[in-house]
């Protein structure tokens, strides 16, 4: 039984939104969030040729644990819109 059925004469569209509202991002998101909080630090580690294994390890530690596989997504993901942020904005270079 749908909600309006459940509760007739309310206002069913503002309880959807109160209800969106209330809606927090699920881990998956909040992993991508700390990434790129962390992303430019991490690009400076890959350039002084730390390991992505060691880069890994030391996100665990500190309760950012993801795959190796998430690791590659999330580096492309990360890389595609730094350089689509620094083609937008003149004087300003990817990386």
């Amino acid at each position: 039984m749908s909600l309006q059925a459940k509760h007739p004469g309310e206002d069913i569209d503002a309880r959807l939104i109160e209800a969106l509202d209330r809606l927090q991002a699920k881990p998956k998101n909040d992993k991508w969030e700390r990434f790129l909080k962390f992303y430019p630090t991490i690009i400076r580690a890959l350039s002084r040729k730390v390991t992505q294994k060691a880069i890994l390890e030391e996100m665990k530690e500190y309760g950012l644990n993801i795959t190796p596989a998430k690791f590659k997504d999330f580096k492309k993901m990360a890389d595609a819109a730094s350089e689509t942020v620094a083609s937008a904005v003149p004087g300003v270079e990817g990386k």
